[in-house]
């Protein structure tokens, strides 16, 4: 079948492709160090000792630490038979001892002293120096010369080093690779650019100020057998371990260690002729796409053999990684395991989708969720509605939730929210259905409904505004029932998004379908639902350019969602546009805004529930009488409010309802720009009928008069 071969195939493809990344390789990094660890640690050589610059030396002598001191160490270990001595420490300030560490390493030439290597940022796949800081004075001449720089890593962790670095003039080598040649050892023409150094437990070490102490109690002249035994045949790296010095850092299996141990690792491996590698990038790749071939090939044998089958290739590879572990080759098990994974699952779940998407599978999954009348038509012929295996499509998505839902479920006995909700949800499927929507979640309070799939309609914008419009009404009418029957009244939101999704089957199951839509259209359509004003309509830019003829949607200012950089307009749907008289055709919004207000010496608060221009109507226990003059403050919290609170001055036209309708005088605030955000969003902006211009209570626009 070419449905499960294409999806395995893509799944190897992407992983391939994710493996040369840093971010994967970061991973692959921590897999490593995993499986040395459970491997073990490869014992150190007798012939390696690293020096330490530890928490007591640098109290005792300070840092930088004297030249001279450095000096006896250069001397101590000539003296006691040691084969080479490198510095994995910068030593480019001059001093005034700086002849004695020189003449020291004169004296016995095998020092090697650390310059700093300035990388190139831009080349992290390779070491070149934009400059070079050279040891200081007469030190640059007097020994040789090494970088000491760690290769960076995506985990963070120490895990290589350089081979070498490019100075453009003579190449340094690394601190390990360089002192290994000055103690007389042969680089083999084999090294690898990049030195992955086996694990190995903490080195062995000895502190600089034991060393010194023995060297003061035998003299430099003739070491004590101690100091023989600790520098004898030995190559001596020295460097910080101090926690001041902040040269410290893990390595790729996690432990903590000082920077030296590193050098000292890729110099142990030298002297012991290993050369830890990677495999090249092509045969990598080529094992990527080799395990995933086996697991697209696993996929297509039956559930019974094909999954032991994929298991045991799993197993199989893990064998040959802990093997390479213990020669000198350095497999990443990451991604190889996860093409084989991938591939085996994408192709897997492709082929039961082909095979066994049946009549009986599909009643189960859309049942309940699309309109009976039409579910028959869809199980005769499944191939010409559903993309089960995955498609982008241009569809609306419609997200919806109720107000105040968790203080509801809170105050409430589980089964009375239960019996709620049924009612509830049993109203609003009636409503999407019978537009050919699809219900494809509910979830607690909230519903997503898709339209234009799996049944194909050009109009799918306007049927999804007209669905939500319509909730709204069915809401209004399900409140007052409730109301009645002694149950809270609640308002719900809701937000609509047009654009591309990708739609299809993600169950993981053979048996079953999960269809559902996924991708930016969908996120946005939550996150204009999360923005909408209790008891409106927020639809996106795309849903209005698609049905702007058929409804009044009032624009709102530019919002600031949550992964939606650009997001440039919403637009608040009013009611469906019509096309008679003008004065009725005005939008009016049901929208729910919490306000304060004050007639004469009367102060309260209310909700205003419907809106239109110049006329507010406002629910409250404080009613004035018709006639009355009323302030209403509109804070500054919710979708429709701006920047500042704005004050709305009017007069009372009729009582209703426990509330009452108030014709709109003027509109004030202490910023001109709220008073322009809010009579554009609440009222409109054909009720402007003069400039804001400044008053005795800040900023003021008069406004037109027209009934409420």
């Amino acid at each position: 079948m070419r449905g499960p071969l294409l999806a395995g195939a893509l799944a190897i493809a992407l992983i391939a492709a994710a493996s040369r990344s840093d971010t994967w390789r970061g991973f692959e990094e921590q897999a490593e160090g995993t499986v040395a660890r459970w491997r073990g640690p490869l014992p150190w050589p007798d012939a390696l000792v690293v020096v330490a610059i530890d928490d007591a030396s640098l109290e005792r002598h300070g840092w930088p630490l004297p030249r001279d001191v450095l000096a006896q160490l250069v001397t101590l270990a000539g003296k006691s038979g040691a084969r080479a001595i490198g510095f994995d420490t910068y030593l480019i300030d001059p001093t005034n001892n700086d002849e004695a560490l020189a003449a020291a390493a004169k004296a016995w030439p095998h020092v090697v002293l650390a310059a700093d290597c300035v990388p190139i940022a831009s080349r992290p796949r390779s070491l070149e120096c934009q400059r070079v800081g050279l040891p200081a004075g007469p030190l640059a001449n007097a020994a040789a010369l090494a970088h000491v720089n760690v290769r960076p890593s995506p985990s963070g962790r120490m895990r290589s080093v350089f081979a070498s670095a490019d100075t453009g003039a003579t190449p340094l080598t690394a601190l390990g690779v360089a002192t290994f040649r000055a103690g007389g050892g042969e680089v083999p023409d084999t090294l690898p650019r990049v030195l992955l150094p086996h694990w190995r437990d903490a080195a062995p070490t000895v502190a600089l100020d034991t060393v010194l102490d023995e060297a003061t109690r035998s003299g430099l002249d003739d070491p004590s057998s101690a100091l023989q035994k600790s520098f004898k045949d030995k190559f001596v790296l020295v460097g910080q371990s101090a926690t001041a010095a902040k040269e410290v850092a893990p390595l790729f299996t996690g432990e903590a260690r000082p920077l030296v141990e590193l050098h000292a690792a890729a110099l142990a491996d030298l002297i012991q002729g290993r050369q830890p590698r990677e495999l090249p990038g092509v045969v990598a790749v080529a094992l990527i796409v080799l395990l995933g071939a086996l697991g697209l090939l696993a996929a297509f044998l039956r559930p019974a053999f094909g999954v032991p089958l994929a298991l045991l290739l799993g197993a199989a590879f893990c064998g040959v990684v802990w093997q390479a572990q213990h020669g000198d080759w350095v497999l990443a098990p990451l991604a190889p395991l996860a093409s084989l994974s991938f591939a085996f699952i994408a192709a897997a779940v492709a082929r039961a989708a082909y095979i066994d998407l049946d009549r009986e599978r599909l009643r189960t999954a859309f049942d309940g969720t699309i309109d009976p009348g039409r579910l028959e038509g869809l199980l005769d012929a499944p191939q010409k509605f559903l993309s089960v295996s995955g498609a982008r499509k241009h569809l609306t998505v419609l997200f919806s939730d109720v107000r105040g839902y968790a203080g509801l479920s809170n105050d409430r006995p589980a089964d009375a929210v239960v019996q709620l909700l049924r009612e509830y949800f049993a109203v609003m499927a009636r409503v999407v259905t019978a537009r050919e929507g699809r219900l494809e979640r509910v979830a607690g309070d909230g519903l997503l409904a898709v339209f234009g799939d799996p049944f194909p309609a050009k109009d799918h914008a306007r049927r999804a505004v007209d669905a939500a419009l319509a909730m709204q009404e069915e809401i209004a009418r399900l409140s007052k029932k409730w109301e009645g029957e002694g149950k809270p009244p609640v308002a719900i939101r809701i937000g609509i998004a047009t654009g591309d999704v990708f739609i299809g089957d993600v169950s993981w199951e053979p048996e079953r379908i999960d269809y559902t839509v996924l991708g930016p259209t969908v996120s946005l359509a939550s996150r204009l639902e999360g923005r909408a004003p209790p008891g409106g309509v927020l639809v996106s830019a795309q849903t209005q350019a698609e049905c702007h003829e058929h409804f009044e949607l009032q624009s709102v200012a530019a919002l600031a969602l949550k992964g939606f950089q650009d997001v440039s307009a919403a637009y608040l749907a009013v009611g469906p546009r019509l096309s008679a008289d003008p004065e009725r055709a005005a939008p009016r919004l049901r929208a729910h805004a919490e306000v304060t207000l004050k007639a004469g010496t009367q102060t309260g608060t209310g909700t205003v529930t419907d809106v239109s221009a110049g006329g507010l109507f406002v629910n409250s226990a404080m009613v004035p009488r018709v006639g009355d003059a009323v302030e209403v403050v509109f804070g500054t919290g919710g979708i429709l409010a701006g920047p500042s609170s704005v004050t709305v001055r009017g007069e009372v036209r009729h009582l209703r309802d426990g509330g009452f309708g108030l014709e709109v005088a003027r509109a004030t605030s202490g910023d001109a720009a709220a008073v322009r955000h809010f009579v554009a969003l609440y009222l409109g902006p054909e009720a402007l009928s003069a400039q804001v211009h400044s008053s005795g209570d800040g900023y003021q626009v008069e406004l037109g008069k027209s009934s409420g």
